[in-house]
């Protein structure tokens, strides 16, 4: 789904690091049909395990005011078990219905450790990186105007004749 050796990763890390140690980094962003796709990796460098807890994502307008939560569809854990292991990395992937995010607005991937005392991160997603990302894979479409062009462009002139005889029967 989101390779983890796609090339031209966008590696935004959290504005923070989680218990002393547990450190967060958004590498990729794909996108599919109406979802979109954020590959996170955790990265737990202490001496217990981080227990992720709480995942969701607010969108900011350009005021930096939460315009709205984003929904998530769902979020993977694609080794196993949401538990990340000391001194061990692990990916997750969290799903969205994939938000109209301008160039100035953002989107803010909050991240929780299970254990309210151990606190959270977020990862901040500016609007020009997902804007960018979509880009990509998204194919461009003519505009009414070339349509018209298009239509009304003359067609070649038929060689055949479009009269055709019938035979009857017998």
């Amino acid at each position: 789904m989101i390779r983890s050796s796609a090339p031209n990763k966008i590696n935004i890390t959290a504005d923070k690091i989680v218990n002393g140690g547990v450190k967060m980094t958004l590498e990729n962003i794909a996108f599919k049909d109406v979802h979109t796709y954020y590959k996170v990796k955790v990265e737990n460098e202490t001496n217990e395990d981080f227990l992720l807890g709480r995942t969701y994502m607010y969108w900011y307008d350009k005021n930096e005011k939460a315009k709205m939560i984003i929904k998530g569809s769902y979020l993977t854990y694609i080794s196993f078990y949401p538990i990340i292991r000391p001194h061990t990395s692990q990916y997750i992937v969290f799903a969205t219905r994939s938000p109209n995010v301008v160039e100035d607005e953002s989107l803010v991937l909050f991240v929780d450790d299970r254990r309210k005392e151990k606190g959270g991160t977020s990862i901040v997603v500016p609007g020009k990186y997902y804007v960018s990302e979509l880009a990509k894979v998204q194919s461009s479409v003519k505009s009414a105007a070339s349509k018209r062009q298009v239509e009304t462009q003359p067609e070649a002139s038929d060689t055949k004749s479009s009269k055709r005889t019938r035979k009857k029967k017998g």
